[in-house]
Formats: structure tokens, C-alpha cells, sequence
């Protein structure tokens, strides 16, 4: 019966570990040789449509932040986890597992604070056989030593490294010196990491649980460990042995690889840690497996990992005119669009469907010709900088019509310069429809009040066509008696 703990054991022990040195796994906190060569602080990127801002992180060997900036709606994550460290000279036979790659998208609210930690590359065996930082299990140390698993990168909710927004899950070590088939370390990434085929190889970890750890071969005299919640497990190992690799960090980490006899077949590499999108907190995304042609995974042993950010801001609506009568254009869906006038009063208010259009009726008749308008937006307490647009309402312009005369017990009557078939709108002062006519075809128009005029009503007249509306007509005044003190 194999001499190992259990797996709930040090599945715990593990999770233990990588919350107890500050959220940095115990087989990778600063200071395990990650430091030499890392690629200190942030770079610029290119954003790609239609993001329009864009942050590289690449490895330091702690934890780094990101501030959303203002007016931010959305942002997207690539992540790249690091690889698992080569078998190294001079028995380079084997490669480490390739880092995963997990793309997210996500809601974001400027000023938040943002962790990101970016996965450190595995220790070759030739070298420390150190498992990378953010989670990396340990090879195994023998005659010939098996190599660290790669380091998980992650995005992390808030300031802190216990809720990831996604994760990219780090490869498995290369095996000490078996030349073997199927030794390699496994790939991370992918709901589940990837894992070699011989029984001494270490499980990938899937969503639910770490990697399971290979079998303690028939030399190991410290058995490898299971995977645990973003910690790969420690490779097997023993004085007269090849060693096993360490398992990739990752959402559940990959198991270690077990040992063989000296010089001997058998010894493996560590499982692939799993990658993770945090759907939970609205995140969406894919988590893939690494890996590649041998050529190119030759290139990726002990890689260390990437983050790259692109934010989209939430950029003014646009106005692209009047359709009947209502202003219309394009913005973020699910917004709230807010028109107003050159002197700042609120022309209308709409939503933006969810194929990204808008349309709004304005609570007053446009005037013909251009108007000046500035649009705002706002979504999820983010609201836009103002755009400005010129509508040219009504063009080509059409004549007001005239009225020629009205009375308590008479039709309004009047002529129109727009041909037949038009449509003429009286109104009173108080913006209220008298009646409608339509244009006959030598211009002239008549209505009926919907009832009869009381003395001085002030009316005024539209006329429509084709779906666009003149200015008023000049104001008629209905009769006043010297009761109303007019004459």
C-alpha cells in the first residue's frame, strides 16, 4: 500500500500554504530564485477594437494592481499561465507543460482596485527544480532532478488573491531523465489541466479538485502530493532516483510526477493546473490547454506567464437624425440616453435596444432646419462625456402654412405653398390640436374644431409631409369683443 497522505489532508495543507505567506504559494514565495529573472513592472500595449485602452503585466515575482479608469463599462482579460521548467542539460529530453491561456470579459465600475498576479516559470531540473511563483509545485531532487511546475497568472477581485475574477493554469515540470512517451510535463489551462500518460505522471486539476498525484514509482522515498486549491503538487523524490516533476498552480492545481530507479524509466512530469472564469461575478471567457509543436515547447520551458488588460469606455451616444418626427441614433446597449437642446433643456430620454440603436420623440415640435444637440449616456452609475451633433430637422425646409380664418362657429381655413399630399396640424396656445386637414390640390385646407372657439384663441399651424413637419405658422388671434378688453 503506497505511504501517502490523504488527499482531503493535503488538499488543505495546501491551501493552507498558499494563504499563509500572503497569498503567495509557500513553493514559490518571493525570494525561491524567481527574482533573477524576472521582467520587472508594466509595458504598453496596442488595444484591439473596440477596446481603446491597453495594460501589460509581465512577471515581477509579487503582486501587482490596476486601477479601472474612469468612465470604464467593460474589460477584457488575456492570461497567459507560465510553463513548467525542462528537464535542462544535460539531459534535455523532456519538456515542461505549456502555460494555458483563459480570455474573460468582464462588467467593471471605474476606480475599482484590481489584483493581478502574472505566473512565474518552473525551475529546470539542471537548475533548482523550484517550483514557479503563484502556485508552481516543486520537482522532485535525485540523481537526476525533475523541474518545478509553471506558476498560475490571475486577475483577482478587489486588493486581494483569494477571489479570482479568471485564472490561467501554469504547466506541469518536466520528469529528471526519463526520455519515455507520455513523461512530459502536462499543459495547463482548460477546465481540466493536461497530464502525461504513464501512471507516474500527476493528474491535471479540474474545477472541482487538485490533480491527482502519480504513482510513487519504484523509487520515490517521499511520495509526490495531490494538487490543491491554486497549488500544484510537490514532485516525488529520493536520494538514488530520477525524480518527478512539480504540478502546474492553477484554479485546482495539477498532482506531482512520481520517480523511477537511476538512469533508469518511469520518473514523470507533474499534472497541469486548471484554468477558471468566475462566472459568478458576471465574468464570461474560455480557458484553453497550452501547448505546441516540440520545436516551440522546447522555447516555453520555464516561461513565465503574461496579463494583458483592455478596457472599453463608455464613449457619448450618437445622433444620427430624425425619422418621423423622433430623433434617433446608436449607443451602449442597456443605457440611458439623454438629449438636450443648445440652451440645455432635455429634449427626450430612451434606452438603447440591444442591438445598440435608440430612438426618442421630443416633447416639443423640432425646428426646421439645423438644431444643435448634445447627448449623454449612462449605465451601471457610469454616465459619458457629451457629444455634440448638428440634426438638420425638415430639410428640405417646408413652408409654414397660413391660416386665413377662424371663429367660435367657423371652420380654420387656410393655404399651404407644400403640394398635395400634405398634412396640416392647428393647434391652440396651449398646445392642444384643434383639428387636422389635408392640403387639397390647389393649396388651400380647411377643419373643424373639435369644438366650437372661444374668443381670442391664439392658434397656430403645421403642415406635414413625407414625415417632415414645418415651423408654426404666424399666430392668428380668433375675434375678441371689447369684453375682453381687445379689440
Amino acid at each position: 500500500m503506497r505511504a501517502v497522505r490523504s488527499t482531503s489532508a493535503l488538499v488543505a495543507m495546501a491551501a493552507a500554504a498558499f494563504l499563509a505567506v500572503g497569498s503567495v504559494p509557500a513553493a514559490a514565495a518571493p525570494g525561491s530564485g524567481q527574482g533573477a529573472d524576472a521582467m520587472r513592472g508594466k509595458a504598453a500595449c496596442t488595444p484591439t477594437a473596440p477596446y481603446t485602452g491597453c495594460q501589460l503585466f509581465n512577471f515581477t515575482g509579487s503582486r501587482q494592481s490596476f486601477t479601472v479608469p474612469e468612465k470604464a463599462i467593460e474589460l477584457k482579460a488575456e492570461l497567459k499561465g507560465a510553463s513548467g521548467g525542462g528537464s535542462g542539460a544535460p539531459i534535455a529530453n523532456q519538456h515542461g507543460g505549456a502555460g494555458g491561456l483563459t480570455t474573460a470579459t468582464m462588467p467593471v465600475k471605474p476606480g475599482d482596485t484590481l489584483s493581478v498576479t502574472v505566473g512565474g516559470g518552473g525551475k529546470s531540473g539542471a537548475s533548482t527544480s523550484l517550483g514557479g511563483y503563484m502556485g508552481g509545485g516543486h520537482g522532485g531532487r535525485g540523481t537526476r532532478s525533475g523541474a518545478g511546475g509553471g506558476g498560475l497568472s490571475a486577475l483577482w477581485k478587489d486588493s486581494g488573491t483569494t477571489n479570482p475574477l479568471a485564472i490561467a493554469g501554469g504547466g506541469g515540470g518536466a520528469p529528471g531523465g526519463s526520455g519515455q512517451a507520455g513523461a512530459a510535463g502536462g499543459d495547463g489551462g482548460g477546465t481540466t489541466g493536461g497530464a502525461g500518460t504513464l501512471p507516474t505522471n500527476g493528474g491535471g486539476g479540474t474545477q472541482s479538485a487538485g490533480g491527482a498525484a502519480g504513482d510513487i514509482g519504484r523509487a520515490c522515498t517521499t511520495a509526490p502530493e495531490v494538487g490543491a486549491k491554486f497549488q500544484g503538487g510537490k514532485a516525488g523524490f529520493g536520494g538514488d532516483s530520477d525524480s518527478g516533476g512539480g504540478g502546474g498552480g492553477g484554479w485546482y492545481g495539477g498532482g506531482g510526477g512520481g520517480c523511477a530507479p537511476n538512469l533508469g524509466l518511469g520518473d514523470a512530469g507533474g499534472g497541469g493546473g486548471s484554468g477558471y472564469v468566475n462566472t459568478a461575478l458576471g465574468v464570461t471567457g474560455t480557458t484553453t490547454e497550452g501547448g505546441g509543436a516540440a520545436a516551440v515547447r522546447a522555447q516555453q520551458d520555464g516561461k513565465n506567464g503574461t496579463v494583458k488588460l483592455q478596457w472599453r469606455l463608455l464613449e457619448p451616444p450618437t445622433i444620427t437624425g430624425p425619422v418621423t418626427g423622433d430623433l434617433e441614433g446608436e449607443g451602449e446597449p442597456g443605457a440611458v440616453v439623454t438629449v438636450k437642446d443648445k440652451d440645455g433643456n432635455t429634449v427626450c430620454t430612451a434606452t438603447v435596444e440591444a442591438d445598440g440603436s435608440w430612438s426618442c420623440t421630443p416633447t416639443e415640435l423640432l425646428p426646421c432646419g439645423p438644431n444643435v444637440f448634445t447627448a449623454t449616456q449612462e449605465k451601471g452609475g457610469v454616465t459619458s462625456d457629451a457629444g455634440t451633433h448638428t440634426v438638420e430637422v425638415g430639410e428640405p425646409c417646408l413652408s409654414p402654412p397660413v391660416i386665413t380664418d377662424a371663429g367660435e362657429k367657423k371652420p380654420v381655413t387656410g393655404k399651404s405653398k407644400v403640394e398635395d399630399p400634405a398634412t396640416v396640424t392647428v393647434r391652440d396656445q396651449d398646445g392642444n390640436v384643434v383639428c387636422t386637414a389635408t392640403v387639397k390640390a390647389d393649396g388651400t385646407w380647411s377643419c373643424k374644431p373639435k369644438k366650437p372657439l372661444p374668443p381670442c384663441t391664439e392658434l397656430t399651424a403645421t403642415v406635414t409631409k413625407d414625415g417632415v413637419t414645418s415651423n408654426p405658422s404666424k399666430l392668428y388671434r380668433t375675434y375678441c369683443p371689447p369684453k375682453y378688453g381687445k379689440k
